[in-house]
């Protein structure tokens, strides 16, 4: 009769062929990332309808916000060699720190050679699937002491979006790519952290990450699509920064204008003769300050507003959204909010961020900003899209944007015109 110890070598042979076999794609497929904190990240493809994008995934403690700003350097280790990728207007990224994931962009100048595949789950299905699945083998390509190697273990259980596994895990092995052995060795899950007093590992399930991922892009595409139209930079003489165009209530119709800021586009600028000059829809554009236009600024508030004209060809205008700051419920004060932006006096951007709190006219937001960005309009998503202020500013104690409510802006225009709706 046939032993165990007939087939060892064999068994040993098989066991190390898959090792090697996973290890040849890590090489190509994963990285060392090297920041303040030092961890793993992955390359994978992610389907966005009928195409996909090419990205680099890892955990947010790894990468977070701070490093997710305009002309920041993302260093990573990819072949044995120093790698730098640069976040700019071409890259689409994001971050969710409730899915703990951040994914980046990769653009065919990273020389990026292979990318791992993803298995996009019913959730519900995989559930019922439980017993068939969940004493799979998984194997994680990791940096543990700066070399690349792959450890195997087990899927213990699958539950609200988190995976739980028997994989050892080393230092610097969050971020990494969780791989299902019998599924080609598909991306599963990012590994998150070590739990010391389940003693067990969690990661978050690929299927929740791979379509926020797609809604995000697919939002920021349509977002984008309508800043085009109404959205602008303001060039003038040692200032580039951000405008846009909207609607604003008058008497018993709208009318349409130009917002920024004061500092953009002061009391000097609207003298009758004078030519505000724009970039919009990739062409420059001449506004001329005459008696037909209605202007107004004020420093204190720091805002400008200059009247648009039919003869001013502009598309597309956005609305505002006034009344959120009449009786403000704290539900909304998460909120995400919207800002396209000029940034650097480059191409326009759209970052995506949250509702922090107001004070009075001031609006305080997480997002992404930069040189360029005041002016922009501070978009409400939960709102329709409508405008509840334009962004000023950073505020240097702590780091949060800072803008101007709406409201406040109205408030004003009706003191000086007897607006009223």
């Amino acid at each position: 009769m046939l032993k165990e110890e007939d087939f060892k070598d064999e068994i040993m042979d098989l066991e190390e062929s898959i090792e090697n076999l996973i290890l040849k794609k890590a090489k190509l497929s994963t990285c060392k990332i090297l920041l303040e904190k030092i961890g793993t990240g992955f390359f994978c493809r992610i389907p966005i309808e009928n195409n996909n994008i090419m990205v680099l995934l890892t955990n947010n403690k790894i990468i977070n916000e701070n490093y997710l700003q305009l002309g920041k350097m993302i260093k990573l280790s990819y072949k044995n060699e120093l790698k730098k990728i640069t976040i700019n207007e071409k890259r689409f990224y994001c971050i969710n720190n409730i899915l703990n994931y951040t994914c980046i962009q990769i653009l065919e100048s990273d020389l990026i050679e292979d990318f791992y595949e993803i298995e996009n789950y019913n959730i519900n299905v995989f559930n019922e699937l439980n017993k068939e699945y969940l004493n799979d083998e998984i194997s994680i390509p990791q940096y543990p002491k700066g070399k690349l190697i792959v450890k195997g273990g087990y899927i213990k259980n699958i539950h609200d979006n988190i995976i739980k596994h028997t994989c050892i895990i080393g230092n610097n092995s969050i971020g990494s790519p969780i791989l299902l052995n019998l599924r080609n060795f598909k991306v599963i899950g990012i590994f998150n952290e070590y739990l010391k007093e389940k003693k067990i590992n969690e990661g978050t399930f690929i299927t929740p990450i791979s379509e926020d991922i797609s809604k995000t892009f697919k939002l920021k595409e349509t977002l984008y699509n309508k800043a085009k139209k109404c959205t602008c930079k303001v060039m003038l003489p040692g200032i580039c920064s951000t405008a846009f165009f909207c609607q604003i209530p008058f008497r018993n119709s709208n009318i349409k204008v130009l917002f920024t800021c004061n500092h953009v586009i002061n009391e000097n600028s609207l003298i009758i003769g004078n030519t505000i000059k724009l970039f919009y829809k990739e062409k420059e554009k001449e506004i001329e300050i005459t008696k037909e236009r209605f202007c107004h600024s004020n420093q204190s508030l720091d805002y400008t507003c200059i009247q648009i004209l039919e003869s001013d060809l502009i598309e597309d205008f956005y609305e505002i959204e006034e009344q959120y700051y009449e009786n403000p419920s704290e539900e909304y004060l998460k909120d995400e909010i919207i800002l396209p932006i000029y940034p650097q006096a480059g191409e326009l951007k759209i970052s995506i961020g949250q509702l922090n709190y107001f004070r009075n006219e001031k609006i305080f937001y997480t997002i992404e900003s930069g040189f360029g960005a005041a002016g922009g309009p501070i978009i409400l998503k939960n709102r329709n899209y409508k405008v509840i202020g334009i962004h000023k500013a950073m505020r240097k104690k702590d780091g949060k944007k800072m803008g101007l409510s709406i409201k406040y802006i109205m408030d004003d225009i009706n003191k000086v015109t007897g607006f009223n709706g």
